[in-house]
């Protein structure tokens, strides 16, 4: 084993200095004290902007929703993120399921799997319900449908009961 110190290069350091930026914006002391508060360890802007950077799965290709970044790189996201204390709770059990998802899902009618980025962009319609905005490319050649048609498929009710009252070209989704 190398017990060696280890320099950061240049690719690190732009990592690092975008990510504490992403920190400092998201990361706020409301944040700090609704988490307090609630006790809740989530905070779905935060992982919203890691999503855009491919940062939450980052050692994954573009393609797959990640950022294609080395091992090590991905390592200091988690680190310093950790270090923050971001509130990020869900971000392990996304990353444990998400390989079982994948390997024994049925494509037929399992929900969005891949994470929204910029070369990955959640800008396609479900194929069941037409909503807008819904999958991303990868989730439309994998056959994927959105997480209320999937719920409602399951539960055997109708599509629209999981879906704001309105004409869906009307509605904004997040």
């Amino acid at each position: 084993m190398d017990f060696s110190t280890f320099e950061p290069g240049s690719d690190e350091l732009l990592i690092r200095e975008e990510l504490a930026g992403l920190i400092d914006e998201h990361l706020t002391e409301e944040v700090r004290r609704r988490v307090e508060r609630t006790g809740s360890r989530w905070d779905e802007p935060l992982a919203l902007a890691l999503g855009e950077r491919g940062w939450i799965l980052a050692e994954r290709s573009p393609e797959e929703g990640g950022a294609g970044l080395p091992g090590l790189q991905a390592e200091m996201i988690d680190c310093e993120l950790e270090r923050a204390e971001a509130p990020l709770m869900a971000l392990g059990l996304t990353r444990l399921v998400l390989p079982a998802v994948e390997r024994f899902a049925d494509p037929g009618g399992d929900s969005a799997l891949y994470a929204a980025s910029a070369t990955n962009p959640r800008v396609f319609p479900c194929g069941t319900c037409g909503w807008p905005n819904r999958l991303t490319q990868a989730d439309v050649a994998a056959g994927y449908q959105c997480d209320a048609c999937a719920t409602a498929m399951e539960r055997g009710t109708d599509v629209n009961y999981y879906e704001p009252e309105g004409d869906p070209e009307e509605v904004e989704h997040e």
